[in-house]
């Protein structure tokens, strides 16, 4: 099985996953310039190490919210 390329069950990532709903961030045009000028800890809902979840409410992280 590969481990890597893609985000599936089963897999490995290390992954930040970030709410972009919030007032400093939304809305945007330009998502990437939003993030690296706007985004703060407190956007963070949830850090995935090595596919576990290392920081973050695992009630938050429903896979039809994400």
């Amino acid at each position: 099985m590969h481990e890597r390329g893609s985000i599936e069950v089963g897999k490995r990532a290390d992954l930040v996953l970030i709410d972009a709903t919030t007032g400093n961030l939304a809305p945007v045009s330009d998502a990437v310039a939003a993030l690296v000028n706007r985004a703060t800890a407190a956007n963070i809902r949830a850090v995935f190490n090595n596919g576990a979840l290392a920081h973050g409410d695992p009630l938050d992280v429903i896979p039809h919210r994400v």
